[in-house]
């Protein structure tokens, strides 16, 4: 259990031991739904061997000392420089901690950061939350002191009353950057490695890289289905079971995101984007951008 002192909030944060629901209460107070931590001397601040299971992503760099936990049952060793991704629905129990050991951890909510659409554009990203072969990263000294800095800048920046006119696009593009250095963490370290994922996580995996590549021009589950070979049905359950969302739902969003960044070319008109993300008129890509967005495409861009 641990039991984190938020200063913004003014109340005690236990990750480790409340309740999911509690602890995505506890989230949502901030705006953008992710939390970052400094812990001091976790072996007086930790309760061990009470197993607890999440549902948000978790992840920690150990700073000093040494953190023994289980996942899933499963035992690992984690020693300064080295950093931990714990993902929604594993079972954590901390085992053992030596004194005077310190971490830095950001907690933050699955929906969060699919909103941010990385997965798109790079999908081998989730393979950094996927269990195996290990949740532990090893980090050089320089990818431990852009993460470090990465996550204070988060947790300086992420303040419900905040007054910061850019505070939106700055935390969106820090808690980004930060998402991109762990990946690059973890596939340094994954060289000559076989990444293995579970066979659904796999499969939703596939299934965002056909996405990436085909939302432009399909918009159809069906059509995601025939290309990994399964059913339309196999494909809904499995990607609604792994994200808590439907196919539908990732491949609209992938064409709406297109579709705000095309309208932010003045050079380009309506007409012009309705073709190339392959609507049949100008006036079915409004009513769908409209049903998605809540604005028509000339009143987004105003």
């Amino acid at each position: 259990m641990f039991f984190i002192r938020l200063p913004i909030m003014e109340k005690e944060l236990s990750l480790f031991h409340q309740s999911s629901t509690a602890v995505l209460d506890e989230l949502d107070s901030f705006k953008f739904r992710f939390s970052v931590h400094e812990m001091q001397d976790l072996h007086e601040a930790v309760m061990l061997n009470s197993p607890i299971r999440s549902e948000f992503f978790y992840i920690f760099v150990v700073k000093a000392g040494e953190i023994y936990f289980k996942l899933n049952r499963k035992e690992y060793h984690a020693t300064a420089g080295e950093l931990c991704v714990i993902p929604p629905s594993a079972l954590i129990e901390v085992s053992a901690i030596l004194p005077k050991s310190e971490a830095i951890g950001i907690a933050f909510c699955p929906d969060f950061f699919l909103s941010l659409g990385l997965h798109y554009s790079h999908p081998q990203i989730l393979e950094i939350f996927a269990p195996e072969p290990s949740p532990i990263i090893a980090v050089g000294a320089d990818e431990l002191t852009t993460l470090d800095w990465l996550l204070k800048r988060l947790k300086q920046i992420n303040y419900p009353k905040s007054d910061h006119l850019f505070q939106e696009e700055v935390l969106t593009n820090t808690f980004s950057q930060f998402i991109y250095e762990l990946a690059q963490a973890y596939h340094r370290n994954q060289v000559g490695t076989q990444i293995k994922l579970r066979r659904k996580e796999n499969l939703v995996l596939l299934f965002f890289k056909e996405v990436s590549k085909y939302y432009k021009k399909e918009r159809g589950v069906q059509f995601y289905a025939n290309l990994l070979f399964i059913t339309r049905k196999y494909l809904s359950k499995t990607v609604k079971q792994v994200t808590g969302k439907t196919p539908g739902f990732f491949i609209d969003e992938a064409v709406i995101k297109e579709a705000k960044m095309l309208l932010a070319d003045p050079k380009l008109s309506i007409s012009e984007i309705a073709q190339s993300l392959n609507f049949a008129d100008q006036s079915t890509f409004g009513k769908f951008f409209k049903k998605q967005v809540g604005l028509a495409p000339t009143s987004f861009r105003i």
